[in-house]
């Protein structure tokens, strides 16, 4: 169900039925060599993988609770000064890693 609705958006959002073939048609282009489709996809730095890096040891960690159980109800479990560390550490990596000084538009005014 997921695939039939992101290939729907692509139509959805093309300008030219042409366009929204083009990109169906070379959706997967370079993905037989991972490490260059990423390096030409998203050109990162050494800075920018190493201020990732935190923030995926995290999802890690936090994948790795949640296999047990659900690791928020475990978090509620434990005491309020580890609760708030770990709620603000979310808090503070979203402002992190948000995007600044980027004005976007409310998407549905560009129809």
């Amino acid at each position: 169900m997921f695939a039939f609705c992101s290939a729907a958006w692509v139509f959805f959002r093309a300008q030219t039925l042409g366009d929204a073939v083009y990109v169906l048609a070379h959706l997967f282009d370079g993905i037989g060599q991972p490490l260059n489709y990423v390096h030409n996809r998203m050109p990162l730095g050494k800075i920018d993988l190493l201020t990732y890096l935190p923030m995926l040891a995290v999802l890690f960690i936090y994948d790795c609770f949640d296999r047990e159980g659900d690791a928020i109800e475990k978090l509620g479990q434990k005491g309020k000064v580890l609760q708030w560390a770990v709620w603000l550490a979310v808090g503070l990596c979203t402002l992190i890693y948000s995007q600044k000084g980027v004005a976007a538009e409310f998407v549905y005014f560009q129809f």
